[in-house]
């Protein structure tokens, strides 16, 4: 498929954890790569959200529960079609296509486990750096 830019193997992309149970005792889990079906407050999704630095991962988050890094070069290698793509409209995030949905249909479902396992098993949890505190002046 031609016509559109990944992000080089090279680098690293970030993935901001927007539920504690995505990241426990320092292993992030499948149900942190799993795309959300669509529901009343939002539409389904159709890639995972990503940040170009661990900041930026989680940015738009109103609450995360840390950040986990992956190398490009390992997702793309896997063997299931993903690409990491740059946001054109924010360079300072990314996005992960060919995820597939957790869907009602059973195969749909293993594929998408199976997907999201492999993905959790490249994903290293990394620090992030604490918003600054301001000293009260008195």
């Amino acid at each position: 498929m031609a016509g559109f830019t990944l992000i080089p193997d090279h680098e690293m992309v970030y993935r901001g954890m927007a539920n504690a149970s995505w990241c426990k005792r320092g292993v992030v889990n499948y149900k942190a790569f799993m795309l959300r079906p669509a529901n009343d407050l939002y539409p389904i999704e159709e890639e995972l959200s990503l940040g170009r630095s661990p900041e930026s991962a989680v940015d738009e988050l109103k609450e995360n529960f840390g950040v986990g890094e992956l190398s490009v070069q390992r997702v793309h290698g896997l063997p299931h079609a993903l690409s990491v793509r740059p946001d054109m409209q924010n360079i300072s995030k990314a996005y992960m296509l060919g995820v597939p949905l957790f869907s009602t249909d059973q195969t749909q479902r293993g594929i998408a486990l199976a997907v999201a396992t492999d993905l959790a098993g490249l994903c290293k949890p990394v620090p992030t750096t604490p918003p600054e505190i301001t000293a009260a002046t008195t």
